[in-house]
This record gives C-alpha cells, structure tokens and sequence, in this order.
C-alpha cells in the first residue's frame, strides 16, 4: 500500500499588517527594519516565509475594498503549512484559529496590544471577550518591559506568555551617515496618532531664530484641528525612504514629542522605530518620555528625555543644544554606539530564533 505523501510544514511565517513586498527586495535600497528581523532568520537554521494581502488573488482590490480586520482574516488561508505564526495583528485571527483548530503555533507581535484593551476597558462585553482571545496566543513579544509590565498588573495576562524583545532597526543602512556635514535646523518625524505635535509648535513659536522641518502624514495635521503655522516650520507629508534618510544625514538636532503613556490611540510605543533611526543616523535626539525609553536609551547620557506637553521646557532644551554643538555630538556618538551593540535587525532576529526554538522544539 502507498504511503501517503505529505509536505513538510515549514517553521516560521510572518504575517504583515501592511505591505512589505518592495522591503522583502533586496534589489531595493531600503532599510529591513520593517522585516522585524526575517531576513536574517536562515541564519539561525529557521526556515521563513512572509504573506502579506498582496499576496491573494486581486490583493489590491482586496485592500481598498475591505474592513481592515476583514482583511487580515483573511490572510489566515496562508498558515496551514507553517509551525509558527508571527506578526503585529494576528488578534483578528485568533477566532479563525480557534475554530479550525490549528496546530499552528501564534506569536503576536506587540505593536498595540496595551492601547487596544485599555480602549476596550470601558466596554466590559468587548473588553472580556478581546482578553479571552488574547489568552489563546501560544506567546507574545513585547518590545518593551513597561508593555509586558502592564498586561501583566491592568489586563492579568499571564507573564509565561510574554517576552521582552528589542526592537531592531537597520544600522547599517545608517552607517557612516553621521561624517556628513549638518544643516541647522530641528527635525521631527513620525505619522502615528501618538505624536504631539501641537507642543512642538508651540516651541517652535517660542525659537523664531531656528528652522524646523516636520514630516508626518495629512492625518496628523488634521488631528491638530488648525491651519496656520509659524513661519519656520516646514511640513513634509508622507516623503518616501530617500528623502528621508537625507533628513536624516543632514538635521542637527530631532525632537521626538509623544503624548503620555496611555493617552490617546497611538502605538504602545510611539516613536520607538523613528528613535532608533535617528539614534543610528547619529542625529541627537530630545524626546518626550515614555516608559519604553528605559529600556533603548539612558537619559542625559545617549538622548535627552523631558515632561510631556510642556512647550516651554522643550523649547528652553532645543536651545541649549543648538548652541552647544560639542555636546550635540556627545550624545550622538554615545546613541550610535548603543544601538550598534544591541538594537539592529540581526540582533532582533537572534533573540526572536532564541523564543521561536521555545515552541518549534
């Protein structure tokens, strides 16, 4: 009698919320943060594969015509030949997975797991049922200790699912990039719903001797709910990689303003990846504290971390460095080196092999 032949589940696939499909390219010059360490998984004798919505059948149409949790529902046709499930919003496919019964392990990405049930707190029906599904993640990667802190005290997930993993961003894209001569001007970037820029406009009010290059998306804009600007500050909207790595080359100072911990419907983490990459650009960075700072940068030693919603404070900081050139570049030699030593993609991607080994084993 036959045998029946059946394929060999392969380990690992990545399952991406938007598209990634020029970044998987490696004909293509752009940094591989977005990969969350992917491209380096082989390394560790891990065998990986990425879906995306691109990937169905009319996938384009697909993504303008569908809900967005419709969408990633439907990506879970991909995971049946996989061990490992990974990625930043595998929640709407836990019902899927519960229902077909998928020996599939799932690993969530967390990306805004906190901000999500905090929101749903104040429904007790939606707020059960999220953390119910939340409970059958097989893990869950933090990129922060105060994400893992909180499930832990506000939401009772149990800590055995969680790990702490830093975010890796793509150094080497960066490297050398801090020999360039700088301009001067202030720069800020970022298009989650995290960002306060009104506090920094305000400084900017405040500094009318400075040049300020905002870039961000007609979104944050509109969340700010005027239309004038003071007249040194320029707004870039949406500027692809290019453009943006030349900011980078070329600013002499970057302000990272965020709203506090737990306020409004940005990511758990906002500014996380652009801290980084300015961080590797050897740009010197001041930015509105959050929780996760502790865990990527020591203050008055790699950045420079201040109260939020204070323009005043801002302001009085982005003075002292613009005329203090000499510890301008202190702070941004000591950011390089840090994120050099334990915050680039390759080594995001050796602890993630390290955890993932925990369940394919």
């Amino acid at each position: 009698m036959m045998s029946k032949i059946v394929s060999p589940r392969k380990d690992v696939l990545y399952l991406f919320t938007g598209t990634r499909v020029s970044y998987r390219d490696s004909a293509t010059n752009l940094p591989d943060t977005q990969l969350y360490g992917l491209n380096y998984l082989p390394k560790y004798g891990l065998s990986v594969a990425t879906r995306e919505i691109m990937d169905l059948p009319g996938g384009g149409l697909l993504s303008r015509l569908l809900y967005f949790r419709l969408r990633h529902m439907l990506l879970f046709i991909f995971t049946s030949n996989y061990r490992l499930i990974f990625g930043p919003s595998l929640v709407y496919q836990l019902p899927l997975k519960i229902l077909f019964r998928s020996r599939a392990k799932f690993v969530l990405l967390n990306i805004n797991l906190n901000s999500m049930l905090a929101k749903y707190r104040r429904n007790t029906i939606l707020y059960r049922s999220l953390r119910a599904l939340v409970l059958h993640f097989d893990g869950i990667v933090c990129l922060s200790n105060f994400q893992r802190r909180d499930l832990v005290t506000e939401h009772r997930i149990p800590e055995s699912k969680l790990t702490f993993i830093p975010l890796g961003v793509d150094f080497a894209y960066y490297q050398g990039r801090e020999s360039v001569d700088r301009e001067d001007f202030i720069l800020s970037v970022g298009r989650d719903k995290g960002r306060d820029y009104l506090t920094l406009i305000e400084s900017a009010r405040k500094l009318p001797e400075y040049r300020f290059i905002i870039v961000c998306s007609p979104r944050n804009l509109k969340l700010l709910g005027f239309r004038f600007l003071p007249p040194n500050i320029i707004v870039r909207l949406d500027i692809d990689a290019t453009e943006l790595l030349k900011l980078y080359q070329t600013a002499a100072l970057a302000v990272l303003p965020t709203t506090p911990d737990g306020e409004g419907d940005g990511m758990d983490c906002s500014g996380q990846t652009v801290l980084l990459d300015l961080m590797a650009s050897g740009v010197p960075v001041i930015a509105t504290y959050r929780a996760y700072l502790d865990d990527y940068a020591d203050d008055n030693q790699e950045i420079i971390s201040i109260p939020p919603g204070d323009p005043t404070i801002m302001a009085e900081m982005i003075k002292s460095l613009m005329t203090t050139p000499a510890r301008r570049d202190e702070l941004a030699n000591r950011a390089r080196e840090r994120v050099l030593a334990e915050f680039t993609t390759e080594k995001m991607a050796g602890n993630l092999a390290t955890y993932f080994q925990h369940f394919l084993n």
